[in-house]
């Protein structure tokens, strides 16, 4: 077929195409409509979605940060609140970090912070610390961030209870994990793992040093001599 003739018949399917093109319009335009309304409100409802997500996942960082500022009222409740009602994961599983360092940090100071309103046994702490991680671990293994923490905060909670072998467990495992925040801490946790035979020696402050009393001075008298002579 020559190049003119295919040119000529492309040119006669093209204009009856557009000859039929009002025929469908009248037919099938009413649903072309509908599916073109359709889309735009599929669309329209994506967006939505994104920006509600979007609210969503800042409000609950914020809450978190809220309940890890110094001062705070009770976190205990604000971060379990959160482990157990927040819809962004890598927040519920962070919620569970912290409040393990909050157990942790009122069993090394010996009391909750300032201001908190929270009262809690260092026995009870050390058990609440060690529960927060090991559920950190647990139910968010894919929270890589969280999971590093956690394996850190089990490291120094084993230091305080002085099971020292445990703690060094948890640092090695930093160590094995792989993932990019295992990177960035790792050197920490080695560093940590290198101090742990020298905080496991006690503390030996030496033989007290002996010292001589010290020498009392001359007791002198006070009191004026005894005059004598003749009353005249």
């Amino acid at each position: 077929m020559k190049s003119e003739e295919r040119h000529e018949l492309q040119e006669n399917e093209l204009a009856g195409w557009i000859y039929h093109v009002p025929h469908l319009l009248n037919k099938y335009g009413s649903y072309l409509l509908f599916a073109v309304a359709l889309l735009l409100l599929a669309f329209q409802g994506y967006g939505y979605y994104q920006r509600s997500q979007e609210r969503k996942r800042e409000e609950a960082w914020s809450q978190l940060d809220d309940a890890s500022l110094p001062g705070a009222v009770n976190p205990p409740l604000k971060l379990q609140n959160l482990m157990t009602g927040s819809e962004v994961k890598p927040v519920r599983a962070m919620a569970g970090v912290v409040l393990g360092d909050f157990y942790l940090d009122t069993l090394t100071f010996g009391a909750p912070p300032e201001g908190s309103n929270v009262k809690v046994t260092p026995e009870v702490a050390s058990a609440e610390a060690q529960k927060a991680y090991e559920g950190v671990l647990k139910d968010y293994p894919d929270q890589d961030l969280a999971v590093v923490r956690a394996y850190l905060g089990l490291g120094k909670l084993y230091e305080n209870r002085k099971e020292w072998d445990k703690a060094a467990q948890q640092y090695d495992t930093v160590k094995t994990l792989g993932s990019r925040s295992a990177t960035i801490f790792a050197g920490y946790a080695e560093e940590r793992r290198n101090h742990l035979k020298e905080w496991a020696q006690p503390v030996n402050f030496g033989a007290p040093v002996a010292t001589q009393p010290a020498a009392l001075p001359e007791r002198t008298s006070t009191s004026e001599p005894a005059t004598t002579g003749t009353a005249h």
